[in-house]
C-alpha cells in the first residue's frame, strides 16, 4: 500500500529553512503573512506537492536535472516544478536559483538552465491554473509565474535587462 507524502519543491535541506528562528506569525486558511521570512517557505502551498513516499525517497536531495521525476509522467510535472522553484526564489529572502550544481550552499538551488528549459517545454495547464486559484483561496496569494509564465524570462532567462 502506497502512502502519500508532501514534497517540498525547494528541498528543506537545500533551503536552510530549519535555521530560521520561530516568529509570532501563524500560517493557515485565510492567513497571509506580510513577510518574506524564509521559515514560511516550509508551509507555502505553492511550494508543496503530494507524492507517494517511495517517489519522495527516490528524489531525496537530488537537484533537478539529476532527478527527472516519476516514471510515466512524460515530463508533465517539470514546468510546474520550475515555476514553483522560481516563485520561491522571489518570494523568500535567502533563496536563489543558480547555474550548475551548488554543493553545500544553503539557499542555492540549481540548475537554472534545466529549470528554464522545463518551464519553456511545459507551459501552465488547466490543472496548474486551478491549483493556483485554489491556493489563492487558502493563503491569499498567487504564483505569478503561473499567471504570466513569460515573467521568468525577464528575471532568469533570455530577456534579462529588457523592459
Amino acid at each position: 500500500m502506497e502512502k502519500w507524502n508532501r514534497e517540498h519543491i525547494f528541498p528543506l535541506s537545500k533551503g536552510g529553512f530549519y535555521k530560521i528562528d520561530l516568529d509570532d506569525v501563524f500560517d493557515g486558511k485565510e492567513m497571509y503573512w506580510n513577510t518574506n521570512s524564509l521559515r514560511h517557505g516550509m508551509s507555502d502551498a505553492h511550494a508543496l506537492s503530494a507524492v507517494d513516499t517511495r517517489e519522495n525517497s527516490r528524489r531525496n536531495n537530488l537537484l533537478y536535472g539529476q532527478y527527472n521525476g516519476p516514471k510515466g509522467t512524460l515530463g508533465k510535472f517539470k514546468g510546474d516544478v520550475a515555476r514553483s522553484v522560481f516563485y520561491m526564489a522571489v518570494q523568500y529572502n535567502g533563496l536563489e536559483i543558480v547555474n550548475g550544481s551548488p554543493e553545500g550552499v544553503l539557499g542555492q538551488l540549481g540548475d537554472s538552465k534545466t529549470l528554464l528549459r522545463w518551464r519553456r517545454n511545459d507551459p501552465p495547464d488547466d490543472f496548474e491554473m486551478n491549483r493556483n486559484n485554489i491556493i489563492y483561496t487558502w493563503q491569499i496569494n498567487r504564483n505569478p509565474f503561473i499567471d504570466q509564465p513569460e515573467l521568468i524570462e525577464y528575471v532568469w532567462g533570455n530577456r534579462v535587462g529588457q523592459v
